[in-house]
C-alpha cells in the first residue's frame, strides 16, 4: 500500500510538470533551426565552449513564449545588436541595447506601479504631471537597478573592415523585473516627498 501511495505521487508529479512545461510547437523549432542556418550563412559564430547557435536560439525561443502560472509572460526579453572595433567593445554596447530594450518593454509595468505606489502613499493619483515624472525618473535609472540577467543568446560575426558585429539576447523573469521596479518607484516617491518637504 505504501509502494502504491508513492508511486501514485510520483506519477501525478510527472504528469503536473508535463503540463506545466511549455515546449515550442514542431513548426516553431523548424521555424528556428531555419533562422538558425539563416545566421550561419551570414557569418554568425558563438564562443567557443557555448551553445551551438541554435541550441541557444532556441532556448531563446522557448523563453520567449514561457508563461508563468497565471498565463502572463515569465521573461521580460530585451534584445541588442551593436558594432565595435572589437569584441568587447561590440558586446559591451549590444548589452547597453538590449537593456534598453528590456526597460521600454517594462515602460507599462513602470506606469502601473508609479500609480498604484501614489495611490499607496495616499497622493492623488488623478495628478498624472506626478506619476509621469515618477515614471520618467524610474525609467532613466531602471536599466542600472535591473536584477542580473540570464543570456539567451550570445552571437557574433566579423564584418569587413576589421569591424565586429555582437548579438545579445537577455532575459529577467517578470518577477524579479517587478520587484525592482516597485523598489525603485518607492525610492523615487521618498526622495521626491523630502524634496516637498
Amino acid at each position: 500500500m505504501k509502494l502504491f501511495k508513492i508511486l501514485l505521487t510520483i506519477a501525478l508529479g510527472a504528469i503536473i510538470v508535463s503540463a506545466s512545461a511549455q515546449t515550442l510547437s514542431k513548426q516553431q523549432t523548424k521555424d528556428v533551426k531555419k533562422q538558425a542556418k539563416a545566421f550561419t550563412k551570414e557569418g554568425w559564430k558563438v564562443n567557443p565552449g557555448s551553445l551551438s547557435l541554435e541550441a541557444q536560439m532556441l532556448a531563446a525561443a522557448q523563453a520567449q513564449y514561457e508563461l508563468d502560472q497565471e498565463g502572463m509572460p515569465k521573461w521580460v526579453i530585451g534584445e541588442g545588436k551593436s558594432v565595435g572595433s572589437f569584441y568587447d567593445a561590440a558586446r559591451a554596447s549590444a548589452l547597453q541595447n538590449a537593456q534598453s530594450e528590456m526597460v521600454r518593454n517594462m515602460e507599462t509595468e513602470l506606469a502601473a506601479i508609479a500609480t498604484n505606489s501614489m495611490i499607496a502613499v495616499q497622493k492623488s493619483a488623478s495628478n498624472t504631471d506626478d506619476v509621469n515624472k515618477i515614471k520618467q525618473e524610474a525609467k532613466s535609472r531602471i536599466g542600472k537597478r535591473l536584477p542580473r540577467q540570464r543570456i539567451l543568446l550570445e552571437a557574433f560575426r566579423e564584418l569587413p573592415g576589421g569591424k565586429v558585429e555582437c548579438l545579445l539576447r537577455i532575459a529577467i523573469t517578470q518577477t524579479a523585473a517587478q520587484k525592482a521596479a516597485s523598489t525603485l518607484v518607492e525610492e523615487i516617491i521618498a526622495e521626491s516627498a523630502n524634496e516637498s518637504k
